[in-house]
């Protein structure tokens, strides 16, 4: 594959950008803000896959995040396009194969057109073709990004499949990290509930490694295993603050994701000498 310079540095800024963030959530946030500049998409969606099981039907609203669209649209693709989108049915259909296609690749122009997502998303918010990548680790679907172009633009043609084939295993073993570090995360936390011969959680005061007050809140969330946005949810604070506090907790900590902050609050105390 032959691409500009331009080109390969933007592939190499996103990759460095994705490799240094620490949670799920954020990594959704910044892939699709990133990649809906480089192909020129005007409303672009994340879908989590990990925890479906392989059916639209599993996907929560947590599950789905969607930039640059009107809510009411957000709220009319869970209620009626969800389970019928053939995006999701192409992301879930593994005989297929391939990480990257095209809406106008899944269908015809007559099927497109009497579908909902044509009619109910695509229609009303003035966009027409959408080129997804999926996120796989061997077969397992982690999860996907859907970029939609405006109505008039071009279509996705064979430079932008061939980019974002090259995009694909690097946004999917990044993601997958992610992924495995927040499962870990929470069998630790299930697994410590359960067993009470497991070591207890030591729950800093308010001095210890000099937290604020809303950090300790916010670090007793983590420990529920909730997620930036379930945390935001609960304290009545935006996803970005939540992470702004753990990236503070992780620097007083010593720590710089969240397997290793749960460790240092299992561990028995250290005596001094």
């Amino acid at each position: 594959m032959n691409f500009n310079s331009a080109t390969l540095r933007r592939f190499q800024d996103i990759s460095s950008t994705l490799v240094d963030i620490p949670l799920v959530d954020d990594y959704r946030y910044e892939a699709v803000d990133r990649l809906s500049h480089m192909f020129s998409a005007s409303v672009s969606a994340f879908m989590h896959w990990a925890d479906a099981e392989g059916s639209a039907s599993n996907l929560r609203p947590n599950d789905m995040y969607f930039d640059k669209m009107d809510q009411q649209l957000q709220d009319q693709y869970y209620s009626e396009v969800r389970d019928v989108c053939p995006i999701s049915c192409w992301a879930t259909n593994n005989q297929h194969g391939r990480r990257v296609g095209t809406l106008h690749s899944m269908l015809s122009s007559r099927q497109l057109k009497s579908s909902p997502l044509y009619q109910k998303i695509l229609v009303p918010s003035k966009n027409c073709d959408i080129l997804v990548i999926l996120l796989k680790i061997n077969k397992r679907l982690l999860g996907s990004i859907s970029l939609a172009r405006p109505a008039g633009a071009p279509e996705y043609d064979h430079a932008d499949i061939r980019l974002a084939q090259m995009l694909a295993p690097t946004l999917s073993a990044i993601y997958c990290n992610l992924v495995l570090a927040e499962e870990l995360a929470r069998a630790q936390q299930k697994h410590l509930k359960a067993d009470d011969t497991q070591p207890k959680m030591n729950l800093p005061s308010s001095s210890s490694y000099g937290l604020s007050k809303r950090e300790l809140q916010v670090l007793n969330k983590v420990f529920e295993g909730l997620n930036s946005t379930e945390i935001g949810d609960q304290l009545r604070i935006s996803p970005w603050t939540v992470k702004n506090h753990i990236q503070s907790i992780y620097r007083k900590t010593g720590v710089n994701n969240r397997v290793s902050l749960l460790k240092v609050f299992t561990s028995p105390p250290r005596e001094d000498n």
